[in-house]
């Protein structure tokens, strides 16, 4: 292996450290920003779906309230 095909596989980035730091911290920021927004989803999701037990209990309760008579 000569010294020319040893340095192939670094491409581009591998000649610039500055780059390649640079370019690694925006892809981390970008998987922070998507994870944030997958929690951020979830919650939303379990709040309308304890919204709707609350609901649904508070309508058993009447109901049952109604067939106490």
């Amino acid at each position: 292996m000569t010294e020319e095909s040893k340095g192939e596989g670094k491409g581009e980035s591998g000649k610039d450290p500055e780059k390649q730091l640079r370019l690694r911290v925006c892809v981390l920021n970008e998987l922070l920003k998507t994870e944030r927004d997958y929690v951020n989803t979830l919650e939303f999701l379990v709040s309308l779906d304890s919204g709707e037990r609350d609901n649904e209990c508070e309508g058993n309760k009447s109901a049952g309230s109604a067939n106490v008579k």
